[in-house]
C-alpha cells in the first residue's frame, strides 16, 4: 500500500480514491480502462501507476485477462479494499510528503535514518534523511504476517506515537512480538502498547536477562523486523528522547542479513520469560 499512498499524498485524495472504488464494487466487473479514466485527480502518468498497483495488491480481482492491464475486466475485492482505506489513511497522517516520495529500500539496499535534533544539525541535506519514528511505523504499517520488536526500554510518549500502527496491524490479525528488558517498576504495563496485550491475543510479550551468580545478561539491541524480510537495526529506544531529543540513527536493510537477525531474535525468544 505504500506505493499507492506514494500516488495519493494526502488524505483528501485518499477520500476521493475510496469513494470512487466504492462506486465500482456496486458493479459486477469494470473494466480497467474505466478505472483509469475516472481517476480525475490523478495526473496521466500517475493513474496507470493506480491502476498497476490495485492489480498488484490485489484490490482489484481478476474477471477476464487481456493483453494488457487497461483492458482486464475485474470486479473489486472488499475485503482488501475495507482494510486498504485505513491504511492508507495511517500512511498518509503519518508520513511526511518527502518521505513518502522516497523510494523504498530495494532487496540488498541499505538505507540511513536517523533521529536529528535541529540543535545539532543544519545541513539541509542532513535534515532529510528519514527519521527513526516514522521509519519504525512505515515498517509496523506495510506489515503482512509478522513484526518483532526488540528494544530495551520504553515510555509513554513512543509508545503512543506506535499505538496506531500497531493497533491497525493486531486487527489485520498480524503477530506482534515483543522482547524487551525486565520491567524495573509495575507501571510498565500500564504504557498504551502494553496494555493492548490484555485485548489482542496476537501481541505477545517476553522479558530477557539472566544471571550466572557473578554477571547479570541483558537486553540492548534496537531492532524492528517485518516479516522476516525487512528490519530497522540502530540506537533508539522506544522513547521520547530516542524519537525526538537524542541523536540516534540506525539502518533499514533487507537481504541476506535479515535470515541471520531473524534466527537470533528466534533464538532469544525460545530463552526469554513470559510475561
Amino acid at each position: 500500500m505504500f506505493e499507492i499512498a506514494k500516488i495519493l499524498k494526502d488524505r483528501e485524495r485518499v477520500g476521493e480514491f475510496v469513494q470512487l472504488l466504492n462506486q465500482f464494487k456496486e458493479k459486477d466487473i469494470v473494466k480497467g480502462r474505466e478505472i483509469v479514466n475516472k481517476l480525475e485527480f490523478l495526473e496521466n502518468i500517475e493513474k496507470h501507476r493506480m491502476l498497476n498497483e490495485l492489480y498488484k495488491q490485489e484490490v482489484l480481482k481478476v474477471i477476464k485477462p487481456s493483453y494488457e492491464l487497461e483492458e482486464y475486466y475485474f470486479e473489486i475485492n472488499d475485503d482488501v479494499l475495507d482494510q486498504a482505506e485505513e491504511k492508507l489513511i495511517l500512511l498518509v497522517d503519518n508520513f511526511p510528503i518527502d518521505f513518502l516520495e522516497r523510494k523504498d529500500v530495494k532487496q540488498g539496499e541499505i538505507k540511513v535514518v536517523a533521529t536529528l535534533p535541529n540543535i545539532f544539525f543544519e545541513n539541509q541535506e542532513i535534515l532529510k534523511i528519514p527519521s527513526v519514528s516514522s521509519s519504525m511505523a512505515k515498517l509496523i504499517t506495510e506489515a503482512e504476517k509478522e513484526i518483532w520488536i526488540v528494544n530495551p526500554f520504553f515510555d509513554d510518549f513512543a509508545s503512543s506515537f506506535l499505538l496506531p500502527h500497531i493497533e491497525n496491524a493486531l486487527n489485520r490479525g498480524i503477530e506482534v512480538k515483543i522482547i524487551t528488558r525486565p520491567f524495573e517498576t509495575s507501571d510498565k504495563m500500564d504504557m498504551p502498547i502494553f496494555e493492548k496485550k490484555k485485548e489482542h491475543k496476537n501481541l505477545r510479550l517476553r522479558e530477557l536477562s539472566k544471571e550466572d551468580g557473578e554477571n547479570w545478561y541483558s537486553l540492548h539491541s534496537k531492532i524492528l523486523l517485518k516479516d522476516d524480510i525487512q528490519c530497522y537495526l540502530g540506537s533508539a529506544n522506544i522513547t521520547e528522547r530516542s524519537f525526538k531529543s537524542n541523536f540516534e540513527i540506525g539502518v533499514l536493510i533487507r537481504g541476506e542479513p535479515i535470515k541471520k537477525i531473524s534466527s537470533i531474535i528466534e533464538e532469544l525468544w525460545e530463552i526469554s520469560s513470559k510475561t
